[in-house]
């Protein structure tokens, strides 16, 4: 077994320098918003909401496909 030549790892920069004295500030979208409906190899999910809809921040905008598979 190799005998190891440091302690403690590898500790690169992490620019904490550059916020560390900042206050924290709320970021909010512009414009629109996609949130495509296939993001795996299944079946895409199915949309409840129409295309142009307002959509509230939890409210429920599709349905999962009823295809699903377990990965054992």
């Amino acid at each position: 077994m190799a005998k190891l030549t440091f302690v403690g790892g590898i500790h690169p920069y992490d620019g904490k320098d550059l916020s560390k004295d900042k206050p924290i500030q709320d970021v909010l979208p512009k414009g629109e918003m996609v949130y495509p409906l296939s993001q795996h190899i299944g079946a895409p999910a199915k949309p409840i909401v129409a295309k142009g809809d307002r959509v509230l921040a939890g409210q429920k905008c599709r349905h999962p496909s009823m295809h699903l598979c377990r990965v054992r």
